[in-house]
């Protein structure tokens, strides 16, 4: 049997590279909300109170979220949206480039990072319950379980690195 090409040698698994697709698309689109509720706060603002008002009009639970969003107020609610999005794209997009560069520590910092927040991510599903939520779930601990298992596969020689 012949050695496998460099080219071969240095191929990223499917599976990372579909991961590294999510955080590159994810990173992106968070980071045009950012860069959206930063150069246009009064339309965030706007929005937030339009949806406020057609919330109070389509019923008694969409009243109460409506209502509870006024109590929070709009303008708190953009500048803690725009805050998490800066954040939650930057490390996105850093933990993109972690895996892009193949470095084996870069995998770890991504299982430490996403496996850090699961606890919280349970408890938010705990305290109110959505789909989307048990979908985050689920990715994140499949992203968690699959570079662990990866990196431990590579570790023991079963695996060649992802690049060099």
């Amino acid at each position: 049997m012949s050695a496998p090409s460099t080219l071969e040698a240095h191929a990223k698994p499917v599976g990372l590279r579909l991961i590294i697709a999510y955080k590159v698309i994810k990173a992106a689109l968070v980071l045009g909300v950012a860069v959206l509720l930063t150069l246009a706060p009064e339309k965030a603002s706007a929005f937030t109170e339009h949806l406020i008002h057609a919330l109070a009009e389509r019923g008694a639970l969409l009243h109460r979220i409506g209502e509870w969003l006024r109590a929070h107020g709009a303008a708190t609610l953009v500048t803690d949206a725009r805050m998490v999005a800066w954040v939650d794209g930057v490390t996105t997009g850093l933990e993109g480039a972690l895996l892009i560069s193949g470095s084996a520590w870069g995998e770890w910092v991504v299982v430490g990072s996403l496996a850090l927040l699961i606890p919280a991510e349970l408890i938010s599903l705990e305290r109110s319950f959505s789909l989307a939520k048990v979908v985050v779930i689920v990715v994140n601990v499949a992203i968690v379980a699959y570079l662990v298992h990866l990196r431990l596969r590579a570790r023991r020689g079963g695996v060649p690195r992802a690049s060099a």
